[in-house]
């Protein structure tokens, strides 16, 4: 099969699955997700309600427990004198309660010794009774509410006919404990339903109802099924059921959802997609003709790049048009091809520069044999003449040159460079008429820890070369070595001229000068193998300032193994 068929097959292939997965896919999935979000913004919603309904109630509770409580109420229907404006003052005491009090309907005190009712109204406040069985509110007592949940009455006293959702406390005489009234807070269902209901079942395909803990529709849209009983299983055979119940109160509100009618846009959507698929398949024919002229005059370009490449022509490029996959194919094939003639370049010049690198080593190599025998012959003539001091200074710079050029090894004890370092000392002091002192504070569990051959002298150099002041003796370089955690700490600090700010930030830069001292080591070169062998876990950092000197710190890894930070290259030399 020719590229041209295999791209148009496998272009109507991959277009034609992936629209019928996608729309099969897509449906599934937008119909789940559509009733989880629905059904979890329901029953947030649900439960935001029954917690606002619980606070109604809980406030009415309490207000209740208040009135029952108040000392005016208490005096005023103990009071035995007073006739009717008696009577009105209890009722004006309600009303009180009742406005200040939100939601509240109406408040209902019943006085039992005068078979009579009073009412927090301004007209008709007084209700004269026969008995209390005639009243929903006080022929079944149910001790006095002992839990939160309030009586869901049909209201007999009011005017209107209506439902109530009612809290009612006894009324005692503090003195003798008796029962002297009963007191009744009242509210009705239809604020319930406008308050926590209303705005549930405005939402499209819901029904929200309140039932009490006898399976009775205490509020719902519905005034005909308020006080009816029914059955849960009409609930839960229903398409979506959710029940949350109040805490306080212990009401259910049940909640119910028709899904057909929840996804009924979702099937037109999947009609839609399907009409889309079939369209873009029928597209995707047409493009694939077209696109697979424009793809097979690059892939041709790219293919003869390619050949002459493997041929040894490393001029071969592929010719660039156009911004597509295979203009992205060529243009990285050309890269490449830089690339590779680049390197092949880069090594040609690369052995040409060794070669000229190994002819210049050779013409400065100086045989160490030679010198270390030159040195013994003059360290043996300045004994025959006793100059020890000159013997001292030979042996110093004797140990410090074998260490210099010596190659056993990029690590050593600290203990061995601070030898290296008083070696050091011991000839720029002879140099500079001991008009430097060097101290030392080194912690004694710190000398076997392994440290990077050659460096301190250097930094000691740097110290006396940058911070010596010829015209006095008191210069002075302190060097410390310590171990906090699992890092040494070494530091090398004197009281001399200090460095300007130019020379400070230059300090790190590499030095090609031949002034620097035995085999060039060099600050920069410190640096540079801290980085080479602790990467970030070492570190070197300056601070200097003007006329009061200069100090270095170095914090490198603690060590006792001599190849734990060598490199492999070093380890096989």
């Amino acid at each position: 099969m020719k590229f041209r068929a295999k791209i148009i097959l496998s272009i109507i292939s991959i277009t034609a699955i992936i629209s019928i997965i996608t729309a099969i896919i897509y449906y599934k999935r937008t119909s789940n997700t559509i009733q989880i979000n629905y059904r979890k913004t329901i029953s947030e919603n649900i439960n935001n309600k029954a917690l606002e309904f619980d606070t109604i109630m809980r406030k009415m509770y309490y207000t209740c427990i208040e009135a029952s409580c108040d000392k005016e109420l208490i005096r005023l229907i103990r009071e035995q004198n007073g006739g009717q404006d008696r009577l009105l003052a209890i009722s004006i005491l309600l009303n009180h309660y009742k406005i200040s009090s939100d939601n509240i309907d109406s408040i209902y005190v019943y006085l039992p010794r005068e078979k009579k009712i009073v009412i927090s109204q301004e007209y008709k406040a007084v209700k004269n009774i026969n008995t209390s069985n005639d009243y929903n509110w006080l022929r079944n007592t149910n001790n006095y509410i002992q839990n939160f949940s309030p009586i869901y009455i049909e209201d007999d006293i009011g005017s209107a006919n209506k439902f109530l959702f009612t809290y009612k406390k006894p009324i005692k005489d503090p003195d003798t404990n008796e029962l002297i009234g009963e007191i009744a807070f009242n509210m009705d269902e239809r604020i319930v339903y406008f308050l926590c209901l209303d705005s549930i079942n405005s939402s499209l395909n819901i029904t929200t109802e309140i039932m009490n803990k006898d399976n009775k529709i205490v509020s719902s849209k519905l005034l005909s099924k308020l006080g009816k009983e029914v059955c849960l299983e009409e609930y839960v055979n229903a398409k979506q059921y959710q029940k949350i119940t109040a805490p306080f109160t212990g009401y259910d509100f049940i909640s119910v959802l028709d899904v057909n009618a929840l996804t009924k846009d979702i099937v037109q959507i999947r009609n839609y997609i399907i009409i889309a698929a079939i369209i873009t398949i029928i597209i995707a024919i047409l493009l694939a003709f077209i696109m697979s002229n424009r793809l097979y005059a690059p892939v041709k370009n790219l293919k003869i790049a390619m050949r002459k490449l493997s041929e040894g022509d490393l001029k071969a490029r592929a010719i660039i048009t156009g911004n597509d996959e295979i203009t992205i194919l060529s243009r990285r094939f050309n890269n490449m091809a830089d690339r590779m003639e680049k390197l092949i370049d880069e090594l040609v010049t690369e052995k040409l520069l060794k070669k000229e690198a190994e002819l210049e080593a050779l013409q400065y190599q100086i045989t160490p044999h030679f010198m270390y025998n030159t040195l013994n012959s003059i360290k043996c003539a300045a004994f025959l003449e006793e100059a020890y001091d000159i013997v001292d200074l030979l042996d110093a710079f004797i140990e410090l040159l074998q260490s210099t050029i010596s190659k056993k090894g990029a690590f050593i004890t600290l203990e061995d460079e601070l030898n290296l370092v008083k070696n050091y000392v011991l000839l720029q002091r002879f140099r500079y008429k001991d008009n430097f002192s060097v101290e030392y504070e080194i912690d004694n569990n710190v000398k076997t820890l392994y440290v990077p051959r050659l460096i301190l002298q250097p930094l000691v150099e740097n110290s006396i070369y940058h911070g010596l002041d010829t015209k006095t003796d008191k210069n002075r370089i302190i060097i410390c070595a310590s171990m906090t955690h699992d890092e040494l700490v070494l530091s090398i600090e004197d009281n001399g001229k200090g460095m300007a700010e130019d020379v400070k930030k230059n300090i790190f830069k590499r030095q090609t000068s031949k002034k620097e001292k035995f085999n060039h080591i060099g600050i920069t070169n410190i640096k540079d193998r801290i980085n080479l062998y602790y990467g970030d876990y070492g570190n070197i950092s300056y601070s200097s300032v003007l006329e009061k000197g200069t100090k270095v710190v170095i914090i490198i890894p603690a060590t006792k193994d001599k190849e734990q930070y060598m490199i492999k290259e070093e380890e096989e030399s």
